[in-house]
């Protein structure tokens, strides 16, 4: 029998028990939503991880939204890290084409050759880092 999937609610529990653990429970709040459409105002936050999430959107014109949003939540001067494991090239491509700026591709080189053998090239994680201008 394979295992029971999580839900949301175990994921948000989880980030709950870790940040007690972690003595920051007090600055931490859970929220679902969808990366299309974030229920934040513009330039609401400082900084934006995205860690292998922004593949499961397979349309392009899906992911652009989820990027499209990344920039609109986010405050001048502050930066986001997007780690995935395919697209990097495509968001880099996007993030520039739409005014971020110091735009680089981070990536391991060894790493990502071992796992694209190991995986016939379907799976090379690495991440995007990108800026959003100040407004001057």
């Amino acid at each position: 029998k394979p295992p029971a999937l999580l839900g949301v609610s175990d994921y948000a529990e989880a980030v709950l028990t870790n940040a007690k653990i972690e003595g920051v429970l007090e600055r931490v709040e859970v929220e679902t939503a969808d990366m299309r459409q974030l229920p934040f105002a513009e330039n609401h936050f400082d900084v934006i991880v995205s860690n292998w999430a922004v593949h499961n959107l397979k349309v392009e014109v899906d992911r652009q939204k989820a990027l499209d949003e990344m920039i609109r939540v986010l405050k001048p001067g502050g930066s986001i890290v997007l780690a995935d494991i395919v697209n990097q090239t495509e968001y880099a491509n996007y993030f520039e084409q739409h005014g971020m700026v110091n735009v680089r591709l981070q990536n391991a080189p060894i790493q990502d050759m071992i796992l694209r053998a190991v995986t016939f090239g379907s799976f090379a994680p690495s991440a995007v880092t990108a800026s959003k201008p100040n407004i001057q």
